[in-house]
């Protein structure tokens, strides 16, 4: 019941190790400048931290009901909050639960550590990551769980229930780094939701670079209402899971394609219903792998898809040329030969395969969208497939105006993202 107000924080160094640092996945061994462990109720208000040499805060050990909120978080040498440890306490009551990172500007960071996140969420649930910008880092915007596999009897991923929700999440990666996203999932995940965010300019250097990734063996999530839009390699990858829900979401011009998959698994692995895919470069569906959208056990239904160069798009739904860009090695002789030999489909065929079977290609009727104005001007398209219109404006801080102009990128960093991106734009294959 202690709360912090009105605070700055500012300074807070680092000494690199005489051997150096392992290149771990969202940093996740590195400290942070304000740290706590078994904190009850305990709030920071329109405080700032800045000028760190690792992260900003970290809820830790045994946390709960505690609140991060209004605050300005940047220049960081690594991410902005982290939420639950590493490894899973056998102690369920030393989880940390019920975190608030609510109305936060968390802005530049990984400048020493640039596998950092934004905000990530280990071990811990019941945890609520809201109305936040977070932009300006060279790996994911938000994380949520960590644990590799599905739950067993004797092994289970705490990491439930966690919302994401009415994010901006913007200007990741600056093509340096690979498997990363706006939103990125691990482990079975029930009750955990991802939704009304805003997720655009997201760029890996190779792979990775998706809106919403779903990575090994995310599970019953439910992604809603997202507008996700300019991200390298897809809007949505889902590598694999089962029983995911992607529904009501806008994927728009993702520049290598708009959706990908990963692996096909024996069981359902998601339901991908009522979203609006609008493109105008690269491919509708990719995969790795031949027909790993087809041959998955999905729901795909109620959809719209609008290709901006064709009235006929290609629903084949395996790997395109595209695709051999993602990869680690040179594709072999037989996968070039087998993609030169893959069927395109069109719309007709693919629904007679099973899938979208009463989906739509038909332009959505946004408003401007070349100008990213993605309401509608009339909806009569989309209620044939039963969308329902969000406020995606909504994404991102609120508050007073001085507040929410704090939150606008510099448009001089803009271009220097731009320049990046075209730079370290890896085309070539090892």
């Amino acid at each position: 019941h202690i709360h912090f107000e009105n605070l700055c924080f500012r300074v807070a160094g680092y000494h690199t190790p005489a051997r150096g640092n392992e290149a771990i996945q969202a940093a996740s061994y590195l400290e942070a400048a304000i740290t706590l462990d078994h904190a009850k109720h305990i709030g920071f208000q329109n405080c700032e931290i800045a000028h760190t040499g690792s992260n900003a805060i970290w809820f830790r050990q045994g946390s709960s009901d505690c609140k991060i909120q209004h605050c300005h978080l940047y220049d960081l040498g690594a991410g902005g909050v982290k939420i639950g440890e590493t490894e899973i306490n056998p102690d369920s009551s030393e989880i940390v639960n019920h975190i608030t990172v609510d109305n936060n500007i968390i802005q530049h960071g990984g400048y020493v550590f640039p596998s950092a996140v934004g905000v990530i969420i280990h071990q811990g649930y019941d945890n609520t990551i809201t109305h936040n910008d977070i932009a300006d880092f060279r790996y994911s915007g938000v994380s949520v769980g960590w644990f590799w596999g599905y739950n067993s009897d004797t092994r289970r991923s705490p990491s439930v229930r966690n919302k994401i929700e009415f994010n901006h999440i913007h200007y990741l990666g600056w093509g340096e780094l690979c498997d990363m996203g706006g939103v990125y999932t691990l482990g079975q995940s029930e009750g955990t939701t991802v939704s009304n965010n805003v997720i655009d300019h997201v760029y890996s250097f190779r792979y990775g670079g998706w809106g919403l990734y779903h990575d090994a063996a995310s599970s019953y999530i439910v992604m809603e209402n997202n507008l996700v839009y300019n991200c390298k390699n897809a809007g949505f990858f889902h590598h694999l899971g089962k029983e995911d829900i992607v529904r009501n979401n806008i994927f728009a011009f993702n520049p290598q394609s708009e959706l990908q998959f990963g692996k096909v698994e024996e069981h359902k692995s998601l339901s991908f219903v009522h979203n609006i895919v609008y493109s105008s470069e690269g491919a509708l569906f990719q995969s790795m792998g031949k027909d790993k959208w087809l041959n998955a056990i999905t729901e795909i239904d109620y959809n719209i898809y609008w290709d901006t160069r064709t009235l006929n798009p290609d629903f084949h739904g395996m790997n395109s040329d595209g695709w051999y860009k993602l990869r680690l090695m040179a594709p072999t002789p037989i996968e070039q030969e087998e993609h030169l030999k893959g069927e395109k489909r069109s719309f007709r065929e693919w629904q007679k395969l099973g899938k979208d079977r009463h989906s739509l290609v038909a332009d959505p009727l946004f408003k401007d969208p070349q100008n990213l104005d993605f309401h509608f001007k009339s909806l009569k398209v989309a209620r044939k497939i039963g969308f329902v219109p969000f406020d995606y404006t909504k994404a991102g801080v609120y508050g007073e105006e001085e507040w929410k102009k704090l939150a606008e990128l510099d448009p001089g960093l803009m271009k220097k993202f731009d320049k990046a991106v075209v730079k370290n734009n890896w085309k070539g294959t090892l």
